[in-house]
């Protein structure tokens, strides 16, 4: 599955399809309900996927590197890797 904060293109290389939104491999906080409403931390240098509502473009490498993260709080956003395990 592809997360705006993964660049689309790196999912579709891993065979997921931009329906398969979303998905996360660095997950930021979650909330204590259920489902948990989690943020993800990816990073993507070309942008958000469409269905995230909120782009953010951090202003510095410090805050987390180049690139655009989607800062959506979605339920269950850290259930699934966008790449495989390595």
């Amino acid at each position: 599955m592809c997360s705006s904060l993964v660049t689309l293109v790196r999912c579709l290389d891993a065979g997921a399809t931009p329906s398969a939104w979303p998905c996360c491999d660095k997950c930021g906080s979650c909330t204590r309900s259920i489902p948990p409403l989690c943020t993800c931390m990816d990073m993507s240098p070309t942008g958000c996927n469409k269905a995230c509502k909120t782009c953010a473009k951090p202003n510095s490498t410090l805050a987390g590197g180049d690139g655009f993260r989607c800062a959506d709080r979605i339920a269950n956003f850290c259930k699934r890797r966008c790449t495989p395990v390595a």
